[in-house]
């Protein structure tokens, strides 16, 4: 098309064109064609931190697609995560930013992507400190999901976190934590006792003291 013409006698300001190209699509509801266009010039205006301007119409533009167009669950949510990253990379204290980072948080926890969720969090509270009930909401899903999955290792991982202070946790929630941790620690070892296994059970509390990970509550 004509924009393609210009995007090889002009590749410099490819963006501003796929932004043209992405425009036109979308006026006449081709909403797959258009979000492509407006990722493509994203992703090459990246190239040029500085063009600010273009990114911002590119960005404004692809939310809009996002939000009438129709698309398969799996392919929205993916230029969806892309869109939210995109934006809090270059604008990460807007209006608009602190509605993101709840949704991009659902997205990565919705994918089981704990450390991605976890470095949402972090970013949320950086720019928004003010925000730290949601903040500490969005942790409490993570360290709920960890006791489900009686990942010892991790809860012990947030423990230490919570107690070098991260988002301020009440008192009552660090040793709520440690309680359960202790719990599902000692339920192994409980559980090879009550089969007959003593010496693994006796090995396995004995570790417990050892190993440096775990609270000295434990």
């Amino acid at each position: 098309g004509y924009f393609d013409f210009l995007v090889t006698f002009d590749p410099k300001n490819q963006d501003e064109y796929n932004f043209f190209q992405g425009e036109s699509y979308f006026s006449v509801g081709k909403f797959q064609l258009a979000a492509t266009k407006y990722v493509g010039g994203l992703k090459f205006s990246d190239k040029n931190p500085k063009a600010i301007k273009i990114k911002e119409k590119l960005i404004n533009s692809l939310f809009a697609v996002l939000d009438e167009g129709n698309f398969n669950k799996v392919q929205k949510q993916n230029w969806q995560v892309y869109a939210y990253e995109y934006n809090l990379k270059y604008w990460p204290k807007t209006p608009r930013s602190k509605r993101i980072y709840p949704l991009l948080f659902e997205l990565y926890f919705a994918k089981k992507g704990l450390d991605k969720s976890l470095a949402v969090i972090s970013k949320f509270a950086k720019f928004f400190p003010g925000e730290i009930v949601a903040q500490r909401e969005l942790t409490t899903r993570l360290i709920d999901y960890h006791i489900v999955k009686k990942d010892t290792e991790r809860l012990a991982h947030w423990i230490k976190k919570m107690k070098a202070g991260f988002l301020s946790f009440g008192a009552s929630k660090i040793p709520k934590t440690e309680l359960v941790l202790g719990q599902i620690l000692f339920q192994n070892f409980e559980g090879m006792q009550s089969t007959g296994k003593l010496i693994p059970a006796i090995k396995g509390y004995i570790s417990l003291y050892k190993n440096p990970i775990y609270p000295d509550s434990i």
